[in-house]
């Protein structure tokens, strides 16, 4: 069974090194690393050649180069490189490292005795200069449906982690759509609210290096988690009712801090939330001050969809054949325009119509309908707009 590992990478000339090297350190030697440089700008792309012409004797390492496009559609790029069949395929970011140089081995036995969609593991956490800090813990999986409304409690945000070994048809099916597309759990689809099957290692799988850069400590990296973590709320409350939301939470929220989460069981009916803008407002305000939500175009917009929601429709003339369609994987790139007050028209005025609320779009054909419909799932205001052709 060969594991493909991919591995997107940006200005990390300094740490991918380190990387590679805990990969070609596995006693488990069927893989291949699929390396897609994110447009660096520093020396990533001598660095990988020189570890290359020095470590890789057998063609292990694939190098792709793509103009910046953000990570997710790095690891898309690099999907395209992977066989559908007996594999595996594992995502390693370029300044983490492999835990130790018998995770492979263990990892396809695991593959081998469970019939399973995925592994997922404890992550060790390493400071920058490589040193050991400590064990972050991820939850036990539980396949159960209480698990799906609890997603929802726990304000969209992942239950568990996106960093784990899946085979390869899962991979290329479910997690490109649910995580690299859309930014959600890989192993909840939303469209049918289903659960996969995936397995807790009793090992850790890698070193997570934590450092003043990284993605969630920034400006733009806060909006493009958030941005993902609301679309999987919005989906949510559209097919669970989860009463005295906030109290629930914070309940969890004991729980966990106890170490006792195993024992919560949440309140809720499969039927949708009637006051949806009460539930965003408190998971925005968990993030966000007043004052950013009110000066950035796409919160205050999303936030008063919800609390103005009402019956109106809103017609569009024919669409821009080259006007660009957003997913998930396209948060870095839309939040900078966000920022810097240069979207699209459409968007820039689809995020004005959202501050009146509305329920209806109305496009001029087919093709047209298709995209507005990305576009809805892309700004979390789906399923709460029908889209229609103009009769």
């Amino acid at each position: 069974m060969k594991i493909y590992v991919l591995m997107p990478t940006y200005n990390d000339c300094d740490t991918v090194i380190y990387s590679l090297k805990s990969i070609f350190e596995q006693t488990y030697e069927n893989f291949e690393v699929i390396i897609v440089d994110d447009g660096s700008t520093d020396n990533t792309k001598n660095v990988i050649g020189e570890f290359k012409k020095e470590y890789d004797k057998h063609n292990k390492i694939r190098y792709i180069y793509q103009e910046n496009q953000d990570q997710l559609n790095a690891l898309k790029n690099a999907s395209k490189y992977i066989d559908s069949g007996d594999s595996l395929v594992y995502i390693l970011h370029s300044d983490d490292v492999i835990y130790d140089s018998k995770v492979f081995e263990r990892v396809i036995d695991l593959f081998n005795d469970k019939d399973i969609d995925a592994v997922i593991s404890d992550i060790g956490i390493i400071d920058e200069k490589g040193n050991d800090t400590g064990i972050q813990r991820v939850k036990k999986y539980v396949k159960k449906e209480y698990i799906i409304p609890l997603q929802l409690l726990w304000l969209g945000r992942n239950l568990y982690t996106d960093c784990g070994f899946y085979r390869s048809k899962f991979f290329l099916g479910e997690v490109y759509n649910n995580y690299l597309t859309w930014n959600g759990p890989f192993w909840l689809d939303l469209d049918r609210n289903v659960l996969a099957k995936v397995s807790n290692a009793n090992f850790s799988f890698f070193k997570y290096r934590v450092f003043p850069e990284n993605y969630i400590n920034n400006s733009i990296g806060r909006l493009c988690v958030i941005n993902g973590e609301i679309r999987v709320l919005t989906r949510l409350l559209n097919n669970y009712f989860v009463p005295c939301y906030r109290i629930q939470y914070f309940v969890y929220r004991v729980f966990n801090k106890l170490g006792i989460e195993k024992l919560f069981r949440p309140i809720y009916f499969n039927c949708s939330t009637r006051n949806k803008s009460k539930v965003i407002d408190f998971v925005l305000r968990r993030r966000f001050s007043p004052e950013e939500i009110a000066n950035n175009k796409y919160l205050s917009s999303l936030s008063n969809f919800y609390r103005n929601y009402r019956s109106r429709t809103v017609e569009f003339d024919k669409l821009d054949r080259n006007f660009p369609i957003y997913t998930g994987s396209d948060l870095r790139i839309f939040n900078k325009k966000v920022v810097a007050n240069d979207l699209p028209d459409i968007y820039d005025r689809l995020l004005d119509e959202m501050k009146l609320g509305f329920d209806e779009i109305v496009v001029y054909n087919a093709a047209d309908k298709e995209k507005m419909d990305k576009i809805v799932r892309f700004l979390a205001i789906y399923p709460y707009v029908k889209i229609n052709i103009k009769k």
